[in-house]
């Protein structure tokens, strides 16, 4: 199962963002927190708390869940709305300063719930049952038809 979060209109550029989001991309979700915990970057609150966020929402669909089993598979960053503002400059001109915004998708692998795999099983096995059953009777008829 994939779980889905995002996170919108973050005053953060998109370059500063990447840079983060490359650190945490294809790891565990545990090991991902902890090294955003230990790691010196003044922007990691606004993807902690997102990854703070994927874990409750995790535990939430599925309270049997190992969160140590969650895996990243999917971190993108995509450049938001820029804000623009005006400077003065010499002579009466303007110089237009953009502040740009960052959006977050991130993509969670979580495992399925133990009663849906269950069920899966044993679906599984009437068929397989059915189609032994089958190449039986098709073996038998086979032998009949050779002599």
């Amino acid at each position: 199962m994939i779980l889905k979060v995002s996170v919108s209109h973050i005053r953060v550029g998109p370059k500063k963002m990447r840079r983060l989001v490359n650190l945490v991309r294809n790891k565990g979700l545990m090991d991902s927190i902890n090294m955003l915990k230990l790691i010196n970057i003044a922007n990691k609150r606004y993807l902690l708390k997102l990854l703070e966020s994927v874990m409750a929402n995790a535990k939430i669909k599925n309270p049997d869940v190992d969160l140590k089993t969650l895996f990243i598979t999917k971190a993108i960053v995509d450049e938001g709305p820029r804000i623009k503002r005006m400077m003065p400059r010499a002579r009466g001109r303007a110089d237009v300063i953009l502040k740009r915004m960052s959006h977050i998708n991130i993509e969670i692998e979580m495992p399925e719930k133990i009663e849906a795999n269950d069920k899966k099983v044993k679906a599984k096995a009437k068929v397989k049952t059915k189609t032994k059953a089958e190449s039986k009777i098709k073996a038998k008829a086979k032998s009949k038809g050779k002599k």
